[in-house]
């Protein structure tokens, strides 16, 4: 039988250390492919590169040999020609992450690890996006089980030809100090966007992003909540962003 193809990729860039992270959980689980931007686009969500061409360049293979390029461009790009380069076998799973920092709530749409697996899920290939959180000690090993546990379970959906994108949030923690895997909502937490001022050379104001998380969500039945108190939560997305009553509403009127 053939070993299932797996694409990993992230949006903190090819040497960041939550790809390693990542590919070190799912060895063994398949044929394992990195292609990742070639540095940091945090913050990129679904962001396109537009009038200038996108360069791909060879990477230094991983420990178990898996091939590795990283890509000059946004997660959105590196996933879109990942998926289209006609040498590449089509991935079973697109795997993105392991994010420094939770993507919940308002912050789904910003980040640019949920932007690259929305990329591969919109073309028909299952994703999940995975990210943790370091507001204290970096502790990996608990986003690594559940990154596992959660991928083989995706394989098997997958291999069973369900289509799926999947947005995994797990505390820094140890694996038994996690309180358990919540199927959550998404929600409303995330972080709070402020800005500070910063006076440049000449008197030039510049500002830069600035805030924290924020807990919004009435219980943890909502991704924010679950993380904050120490659920590992896994949120289903859907690609159709249609308000389907409010489209039946304004069908319904007739002075259009």
């Amino acid at each position: 039988m053939t070993a299932p193809r797996i694409l990993l990729t992230n949006d903190d860039g090819i040497e960041a250390p939550g790809i390693e992270r990542l590919a070190h959980a799912l060895r063994g689980l398949g044929e394992i492919v990195v292609i990742a931007p070639a540095r940091n686009h945090s913050g990129a969500g679904s962001a396109l590169t537009v009038g200038k061409p996108i360069r791909l360049e060879p990477w230094p293979d991983g420990p178990d040999g898996e091939k590795r390029f990283a890509v000059h461009g946004t997660p959105a790009d590196t996933m879109n020609l990942a998926l289209r380069l006609p040498d590449v076998p089509k991935p079973l799973l697109v795997v993105s992450g392991i994010n420094n920092g939770w993507n919940v709530g308002q912050n789904v749409r910003h980040s640019g690890t949920v932007g690259a697996a929305f990329e591969a899920a919109s073309v028909g290939v299952p994703a999940l996006a995975v990210s943790v959180d370091f507001a204290g000690p970096q502790e990996w090993s608990g986003a690594e089980a559940y990154t596992r546990r959660v991928a083989e379970k995706a394989i098997r959906m997958a291999a069973a030809g369900q289509r799926f994108l999947l947005n995994l949030n797990v505390p820094a923690r140890k694996p038994d100090e996690i309180r358990g895997l919540k199927i959550v909502c998404h929600g409303t937490s995330g972080y709070v966007e402020g800005f500070m001022e910063q006076l440049e050379e000449g008197g030039v104001s510049a500002y830069g992003l600035s805030g924290g998380f924020r807990v919004a969500d009435p219980h943890d039945g909502f991704d924010g909540r679950a993380v904050s108190e120490g659920w590992a939560s896994l949120c289903p997305l859907m690609l159709d962003w249609t308000d389907h009553a409010l489209r039946e509403e304004l069908e319904s009127e007739e002075d259009w």
